[in-house]
Order: C-alpha cells, then sequence, then structure tokens
C-alpha cells in the first residue's frame, strides 16, 4: 500500500508514533541535541546571491529578483549520539548535512514561528536522483559566499545550538511536498520545542549534578 492511498487519520497516527519514539531516543542520548543532525561542524556567516540570468519559469520565491541575502549555514552530520556525549567519530562513513538559513526574507511563510528567513537543506547521498545526464538539467540560481572567519568560539556555537532548520520555515512558493513532508513538519516542530524547553527548564531550575547526564564521556 503506497503512502497515498493512506487515511489521514492513518498519516496522523503514524506521525505520532513516530514522534513519540523521536522524543523517547532524544530524551535518553540527548534532549538538549537535535533530533537530526545534532552533531555540528561549525555555524558560518556568507552571502546568498541570487543570479541575474535565471529562466522565467524559474522565477519564483527568492529567486524572483536579482539580490542578495545574509545567511547562516550549518555544517553537520546525521549521526545520532550513540549515547549521552558521545558521537560516532566522523572517521566513519555517514550522511552529511548543509543547512542555509536566509535571512530578511519578506513575505509570508507557511510557518509562523520565523518571519524573515528561508530555510534551505542539503545531504550527501551516494546516488543521483536521475537515471540519465539528459534528465538532470543543471540551471545556476545563486551564488554561496562564505568568507574566511572564526568559528569555533563560545558566542557562535551557543547561536548554533539555538538556530533551527527545517524545509518548513518557508515562502509558500517552496513549500515542501509529499507526505514524508508532511510527517516532518509535525515532528521537527515538536522537536525543536522539546530541546528549546528542557534548555530553558535547566537554566531557570537548575538540578542537581548527574554523572549520567553531565559528566563528559572521557573515551571519545
Amino acid at each position: 500500500m503506497s503512502d497515498l492511498s493512506l487515511s489521514l487519520a492513518t498519516q496522523s497516527a503514524e506521525t505520532d508514533a513516530i514522534l513519540a519514539s523521536v522524543l523517547e531516543e532524544q530524551a535518553q542520548k540527548g534532549p538538549d541535541l537535535r533530533q537530526t543532525h545534532p552533531k555540528s561542524h561549525g555555524l558560518v556567516w556568507g552571502e546568498f546571491i541570487v543570479e541575474d540570468n535565471i529562466p522565467e519559469s524559474w522565477l519564483v520565491g527568492v529567486f524572483a529578483k536579482k539580490r542578495s541575502y545574509p545567511i547562516w549555514v550549518r555544517l553537520s552530520n546525521a549521526s545520532a549520539p550513540e549515547k549521552r556525549g558521545k558521537f560516532k567519530s566522523d572517521l566513519e562513513p555517514d550522511i552529511h548535512g548543509l543547512a542555509i538559513k536566509l535571512l530578511e526574507v519578506e513575505g509570508e511563510k507557511v510557518l509562523d514561528d520565523e518571519k524573515y528567513t528561508q530555510d534551505f537543506i542539503f545531504l550527501s547521498h551516494p546516488v543521483f536522483i536521475t537515471r540519465t545526464l539528459q534528465q538532470f538539467a543543471f540551471i545556476k540560481l545563486a551564488t554561496v559566499k562564505i568568507p574566511a572567519q572564526k568559528f569555533d568560539f563560545e558566542e557562535r556555537n551557543r547561536l548554533n545550538e539555538g538556530l533551527s532548520f527545517s524545509p518548513w520555515h518557508t515562502l509558500p512558493e517552496h513549500e515542501p511536498l509529499g507526505v514524508i513532508n508532511l510527517a516532518r513538519k509535525k515532528i521537527y516542530l515538536e522537536a525543536v520545542k522539546f530541546r528549546h524547553q528542557y534548555t530553558e527548564q535547566r537554566l531557570r531550575e537548575p538540578q542537581p549534578y548527574s554523572q549520567i547526564l553531565d559528566q563528559p564521556d572521557t573515551n571519545s
């Protein structure tokens, strides 16, 4: 049975079941970490420059006219924590991510938690999504410029952990399609809310020292 044939009630029930599992694992291995791509390689700033010769059929959303946007770019590893405070080594092959958050983006958004942003999420993958060269029509829409910069310092790392990236932080023209993305919408929102609430609670109401939760893994 395909996802398209599932009733809305079934889709909702399956999404809720996945969400419950996700939050349970997040609570055990790192409630203050992202549910997906928790291991960061850095957060850097840069510029997203829209091209001025885009084909007319692609002139939508942030690509409707030539301009530049300030951006934050997060590079990450998809591996979930093996246990509290311990990530898998980067020497082991895994999916890597690059998330771009455009700032100063005007217009109504699909979600209302961020008013002036547009997120684009990229993942490494060993297989092309097209079967032939003819199907792979490369169209340059924008240039991303990231200047040399320092990024491994406390203030930047705090910002890194505070930001959230989602394909649903978007203008309607770039809204994700399909059942999987509908499920991601709810799961991402709830996982981010859980992470932020946990962090805020620990600051607002400090808890006793716990070896399990607070001691770094000296073997990693």
